[in-house]
């Protein structure tokens, strides 16, 4: 019997899970596919841009944009770990010997590990793709700044969008310790310890 009221949770986490995983990969290969290919941007954005920019295209400015949706949707979808992370906490508290005499057979053991890893996984991929999508977008800019000359009334503007880019924080441009994900799973394997090791992250700038 107990293995009936623990198959049917686990089974619900597991389908849990994968939909937050499958989110990270749907996120990532599209984040490789806008780094090859730019979005096309309403045209009320681009007389936005052009108020600020004084142009109304430009790959520059594409680049900027790019980065931001990317740093937008990133900061969305790693927020949907906290739903898994909270039911493996409910799913380990509930196989404390404060409630019931439960056995821990060790497939609950490995089981929660691998979920752990897969989540890990998943997120590592998707902030892999992120960096390397700015890394395109600076390689990209830098080659319009060396074919334009700093005498030219854009540079000084399409310089700042190239700062802008690189020191882009947010989403899974942020530090590791900022990481939803990361942090969840720090904090739901160690316990006090996990805390103590994203201080330790913050402090050290990580």
């Amino acid at each position: 019997m107990w293995m009936l009221t623990w198959l049917v949770p686990t089974v619900l986490f597991q389908l849990l899970v994968f939909w937050v995983v499958d989110a990270n990969l749907l996120l990532t290969r599209f984040i490789r596919h806008l780094s090859d290919h730019h979005a096309v941007w309403p045209g009320t954005l681009q007389l936005e841009h052009k108020q600020i920019f004084g142009v109304l295209k430009h790959p520059c400015i594409d680049e900027w944009m790019d980065l931001q949706l990317i740093a937008k949707r990133t900061s969305a979808v790693n927020r949907l770990i906290y739903a898994p992370t909270v039911v493996m906490l409910i799913l380990l508290a509930s196989r404390s010997t404060a409630f019931d005499n439960w056995p821990t057979p060790p497939s609950i053991v490995i089981t929660f590990l691998l979920t752990a890893l897969i989540l890990l996984a998943s997120a590592l991929s998707l902030r892999r793709a992120a960096e390397k999508a700015r890394t395109v977008a600076l390689r990209r800019v830098d080659a319009y700044l060396l074919e334009t000359p700093e005498t030219a009334p854009y540079y000084d503007k399409f310089q700042m969008i190239r700062d802008r880019i690189a020191t882009l924080n947010t989403g899974s441009f942020s530090r590791y310790s900022e990481d939803p994900l990361i942090r969840a799973l720090l904090l739901s394997l160690t316990g006090i310890g996990g805390s103590a090791i994203v201080d330790a992250l913050n402090y050290a700038k990580f």
